[in-house]
């Protein structure tokens, strides 16, 4: 059984802001036909505020562990698929693209019950690997996103 991927798009475009109005999440599958083959969110973002300083003429390394530890960004890059019997790979792919392109995002995978904030779409693969299998379009591509809140989960 496949499980959904939830995403939720900005209402309005522009710097991110706590106070950012989002539309009601989608199902990339019900509005695009997309499944997801492969989403890789960071469990364990790496900490950015941990100080290390090395001393020639000491062992080890000094550490300052801060009380609050903050995290990096990092990219996230997830490959889609459509396979549908009804000639619209094209036409699907650059309604998802424009959907998401230029909001922030919150994405929500039901399958790991892992979810993001504060994402965007940073770059689409330009060469989408696209087959006919029978009767059905087979299509896939990535893309890749921005994920600025790596620590939070959220649920859609």
């Amino acid at each position: 059984m496949y499980l959904p991927l939830l995403i939720s798009t900005s209402k309005t475009r522009g710097a991110f802001s706590p106070d950012l109005e989002y539309n009601m999440p989608f199902d990339t599958l019900a509005r695009f036909g997309l499944y997801i083959k492969h989403i890789p969110f960071t469990i364990f973002p790496e900490p950015k505020n941990i100080i290390e300083q090395e001393w020639k003429d000491e062992n080890g390394m000094d550490v300052y562990i801060p009380e609050n530890i903050v995290y990096k960004s990092y990219a996230m890059e997830v490959e889609f698929v459509y396979y549908r019997n009804d000639g619209l790979a094209n036409v699907q792919i650059a309604a998802f693209c424009n959907a998401i392109i230029g909001r922030w995002l919150k994405i929500y995978d039901t399958y790991t019950k892992i979810g993001r904030q504060q994402i965007y779409a940073k770059e689409f693969e330009n060469d989408p690997t696209f087959v006919r299998r029978g009767n059905h379009d087979y299509a896939s591509f990535k893309v890749i996103f921005s994920v600025n809140d790596p620590n939070t989960n959220i649920k859609l």
